[in-house]
């Protein structure tokens, strides 16, 4: 069996490591009074926003994670309808056709390399990435879509995807957004 010694500077830097995560934690200590004097009564940070409220055609969004600046493309696509996400792609093939939507790489090998806590680990090489575009994903999501139905699922049957994230993954989900199979 192949036995794995660290060489000498991995324990300086284990040391060097050590050593500082333990100086960060007194200066924790430390500095926690004055956070609690000077920065705790400070405005909360919603406030140092408010000047976005005044903004012409702001529309009082009160969360800190949306953004209160409109943006017309956003707001015609959810004036055009789509409401689910079979609807949402659709509307994504409409307008992206032949752009790219999925990739793909390949794997050309594969190398064994020894790791820092001694375990051998398999490590992939991988080639350029293979690009489907909008018109290719909705078209073999449709075709499993079909091939769903005709092994007797209807709308409403509930299905188990349990793969790898890959580009076939991703077009069964699809397949079930659009003929309501929950997944």
């Amino acid at each position: 069996m192949l036995k794995y010694i660290a060489p000498p500077f991995l324990w300086i830097l284990r040391m060097l490591w050590y050593i500082c995560s333990k100086f960060v934690s007194v200066l924790d200590v430390v500095l926690l009074p004055v956070y609690f004097l000077f920065y705790k009564n400070q405005p909360e940070r919603r406030r140092e926003w408010s000047w976005l409220e005044s903004l012409p055609g702001s529309v009082g969004i009160t969360t800190p994670l949306k953004s209160k600046i409109q943006v017309p493309e956003v707001e015609s696509l959810l004036d055009s309808g789509p409401r689910t996400m079979a609807d949402f792609f659709e509307f994504c093939v409409d307008k992206h056709s032949f752009k790219r939507c999925l990739g793909a790489r390949s794997v050309i090998s594969q190398v064994k390399e020894l790791g820092l806590n001694g375990n051998i680990v398999t490590k992939n090489v991988l080639g350029d990435y293979n690009w489907k575009s909008f018109v290719d994903v909705n078209n073999d999501s449709t075709q499993i879509g079909n091939g769903l139905n005709k092994l007797g699922l209807v709308a409403g049957d509930k299905i188990c995807i349990f793969a790898e994230t890959r580009v076939e993954w991703m077009e069964t989900a699809l397949a079930c957004f659009k003929y309501n199979l929950p997944s």
